[in-house]
């Protein structure tokens, strides 16, 4: 998903689309935070469970 908004962000060049820009950056914030949890997750697990998919 983070991809598919970075690239849509940059084909956006219409400096009309403004709120679509700033609503394009606020998804995008949201989906790296969202990856990063999921990542640290991801290491707690592997933490507690020695046999946990890598």
């Amino acid at each position: 998903m983070v991809e598919k908004v970075e690239n849509t962000m940059e084909m956006t060049k219409d400096e009309s689309l403004g709120i679509q820009k700033f609503l394009l950056k606020t998804l995008l914030a949201d989906e790296k935070k969202h990856k990063e949890m999921l990542e640290g997750i991801e290491m707690a697990m592997q933490g507690l469970y020695p046999y946990w998919p890598h």
